[in-house]
């Protein structure tokens, strides 16, 4: 037992080191130098392909030389998103870790556990000359959460395994068998612009910053606080998306007042729930106490229609800036009509598995350009046939609208496999450790395991992971206790692996 919590300290004391490398999407430079770095001081031999993954190969350890090869398989990057009043650089800064003692947490970011965890359990395993295991192939792909890039790109060579352990998962206790494939797509609806005070001389208005003879308001309304969260995990969970809330509440005060949007912005990421938007607007409005007093009485409508699921969203709404340049009317109106009625959320699921979510689609971006609204979505599904309907389902909605949409990161589902014998035999220990049976789980999120059967094989594949919460959002955390029991897992799985 000592020995063992000698190599959990380990696991921790790695996960702290990446913990300090800024490691995002895109970002992955210096992550990836750390990991052949590592290898390269262990003696072990380590490859990298041109799309950033990562593979390093250990030896058997004694007694294990003849025993089948597995791969250990996690990513490198993570999703960085912060609190409003977090000053750290994800770019440029690592993150800083906190504990109370049950979970580990970071202070105003995500915490990367997504899949920082992996690395740091292969990192242990690596490092250590006295746990017993198989050839080890260890994978770490880059850039999975936009995409699984590089999983889609993977060109090393030199796997001999014909089974694979993702460690990506995250929650203890399941084994997942299957996961949704997925697609991006973008979007496009055209727009025009006008000038805001077409009779006045722009040049006279800047320089008093008034607006004379006329009952133009400029506002900016803003959302933020929403739980947001994994689009592949917490789309079932009744998250509210900040694009389609804002859309609603413009839908509903247009039908009063006659406004027109300047700028409408949601930078999020296509596989986040997003909790948050901005809208600037110039409102044909004589009084704008009433169009406060009619803004905040709605705001206390969904006040109480979310409090249940919802009950740390703020709404702000301010007079702004003189604007102007702004949306025509009709603009204004398709791009509203867009925002509210775009499909999202939960889209089909397993009439024979109640709750469990077979396809799905998350709105996570809109950015207003000169010539276009841009909408960003992931769609999910367990089919590929049915994954079709839902793009189907986008596109048809979008070409309504006179706009156009463009795929990227299209992926392949993970189908089940009945023969499995590393499943049953991660059941068998997982038994005989616990006392009891791992729950075996299809999962909606995505995972490489479907990409990466088709480039290395017929893999025998299960993934697993610890307990982690609220991944993607600030409020991340990992459970300690879960992570010494899943490594203590993981080293037995290792251990009876002598074929």
């Amino acid at each position: 037992m000592e020995e063992m919590m000698l190599n959990t300290e380990k696991v921790f004391r790695f996960f702290e080191e990446i913990s300090r490398i800024p490691h995002g999407s895109g970002n992955t430079g210096q992550i990836a130098k750390y990991l052949v770095n590592f290898a390269r001081e262990r003696n072990l031999l380590v490859k990298k392909d041109e799309a950033g993954n990562i593979a390093i190969f250990k030896d058997a350890s004694e007694g294990y030389e003849k025993a089948g090869a597995v791969i250990l398989q996690g990513h490198m990057d993570m999703v960085c998103e912060k609190d409003t009043d977090c000053e750290i650089d994800m770019a440029t800064e690592g993150i800083s870790l906190l504990t109370d003692g049950e979970f580990i947490f970071a202070d105003g970011t995500t915490l990367g556990g997504d899949d920082g965890i992996a690395i740091a359990y292969m990192l242990a395993l690596l490092d250590d000359g006295q746990i017993p295991h198989p050839p080890l192939e260890i994978l770490i792909t880059n850039d999975e959460e936009v995409g699984l890039a590089g999983a889609s790109a993977l060109s090393i060579e030199g796997f001999k395994a014909k089974r694979l352990i993702n460690l990506d998962s995250e929650e203890e206790g399941y084994l997942t068998v299957s996961c949704a494939g997925a697609v991006r797509t973008y979007s496009d609806i055209p727009v025009e612009y006008e000038s805001v005070y077409a009779e006045k001389e722009e040049k006279y208005l800047m320089e008093t910053g008034l607006q004379e003879g006329s009952s133009q308001t400029s506002f900016r309304i803003e959302i933020s606080n929403l739980k947001g969260g994994h689009s592949g995990v917490d789309i079932g969970n009744q998250r509210s998306n900040a694009i389609i809330l804002m859309g609603r509440i413009l839908s509903e005060l247009s039908l009063k007042y006659d406004f027109r949007i300047v700028n409408v912005s949601c930078p999020g990421r296509e596989n986040v729930i997003p909790k948050g938007a901005e809208c600037i607007l110039v409102c044909e409005v004589a009084n704008t106490d009433a169009f406060t007093e009619d803004f905040l009485s709605l705001c206390e409508q969904i006040y109480m229609e979310l409090e249940e699921t919802e009950s740390d969203v703020e709404f702000e709404l301010a007079e702004y800036l003189v604007q102007f340049r702004c949306l025509t009317l009709e603009s204004t109106k398709k791009l509203i009509f867009a925002m509210y009625h775009m499909p999202d959320g939960v889209q089909v699921e397993y009439p024979e598995i109640p709750g469990m979510i077979r396809s799905s689609l998350n709105t996570g971006i809109l950015e207003l350009s000169d010539d276009f609204a841009r909408f960003g979505t992931l769609i999910r599904s367990n089919m590929d046939e049915e994954k079709q309907m839902v793009i189907n389902k986008v596109k048809t909605f979008i070409e309504f609208l006179g706009g156009t949409v463009r795929l990227e990161n299209d992926y392949p589902a993970w189908a089940y496999r009945k023969d499995s014998p590393l499943r049953d035999k991660m059941v068998q220990i997982f038994e005989s450790l616990y006392g009891q049976s791992p729950k075996i789980s299809i999962t909606h999120g995505g995972l490489e395991c479907g990409i990466l059967a088709g480039r290395l094989g017929n893999l025998d594949m299960v993934s697993m992971g610890p307990n982690l919460y609220d991944v993607h959002t600030p409020r991340e955390r990992m459970e300690i206790a879960s992570v010494q029991r899943t490594w203590e897992y993981l080293l037995e799985i290792l251990g009876n692996m002598k074929e």
